[in-house]
């Protein structure tokens, strides 16, 4: 930083703006009679760093809501921010919007759906512009669901049958066993073995 004389007037020069060089400046000129105090100036950098997390895998069950959120970028001003996926830019739809904070929100999803996204930042400042990590979004289907749903049914069913038996078998004479129940998806199911 230097101050020049040009003329009759006196300047204040940053060869190179940094970061570090924003904020309040202020002249003072002083002579023998007194000091005149100019009014502060602020001056602000634009800046734009690198996005600050890697790739992001999100699932999300069929028919409900995603939301994708920008990763981190530190900029100044705040950046203009463009959602892409596969390639190609999104267009907001009753169905698909972005938030006032960038945030890509799919309602109702769908397995097509699915895909790579990423979003574009750009610094209108400074022309600055980033590309951040993927967010791989999976869509899991209903029918998926359910039969996973099944299995873990199935899977408990099998193990409540193995501790009966082995009550059966360890109790063979005088047994008298009363109800066991077994809640499964808020249904509840009755088992009753009698022996005189």
């Amino acid at each position: 930083m230097e101050i020049t004389e040009f003329s009759r007037e006196y300047k204040y020069v940053i060869p190179s703006l940094k970061k570090s060089d924003g904020g309040f400046y202020q002249c003072i000129v002083r002579n023998r009679m007194g000091a005149l105090l100019q009014r502060k100036s602020e001056v602000q950098v634009a800046y734009m760093g690198s996005f600050q997390h890697g790739n992001q895998w999100t699932t999300v069950p069929e028919g409900q809501a995603a939301v994708l959120n920008v990763p981190h970028i530190p900029s100044y001003p705040k950046p203009q921010v463009t959602w892409f996926r596969d390639g190609h830019k999104i267009i907001p739809s009753s169905r698909i919007t972005i938030t006032l904070e960038n945030q890509l929100v799919i309602l109702a999803t769908l397995p097509t759906d699915a895909g790579n996204y990423y979003a574009q930042a750009v610094n209108e400042k400074n022309g600055e512009n980033k590309t951040s990590p993927l967010i791989y979004l999976n869509v899991t289907s209903l029918n998926v669901l359910l039969i996973n749903v099944l299995n873990l049914i199935d899977l408990q069913n099998k193990l409540l049958a193995r501790q009966m038996l082995g009550l059966i078998r360890n109790k063979r004479h005088n047994l008298k066993l009363g109800f066991a129940t077994l809640l499964i998806g808020g249904a509840i199911s009755g088992f009753a073995v009698r022996k005189e």
